[in-house]
């Protein structure tokens, strides 16, 4: 089963999007990371969590 050439660069692509993967070249200071969707996606809902608990606490405290 052989790969072409697009659907090489599009697997490529795709795990650099799903995982924390990248170019780090600090001596010209250049950085082509990513923190990975998979990351960035949980951040996201303990964010979402965090908000709605200090939400709640705050009309708990209010009344």
């Amino acid at each position: 089963m052989c790969m072409t050439m697009t659907q090489g660069m599009v697997t490529a692509i795709l795990v650099v999007a799903l995982n924390e993967v990248g170019l780090k070249i600090e001596s010209l200071r250049l950085d082509l990371s990513t923190n990975g969707l998979i990351k960035n996606m949980t951040e996201y809902q303990n964010n979402t969590h965090d908000r709605e608990m200090k939400d709640s606490l705050e009309q708990i405290l209010s009344i």
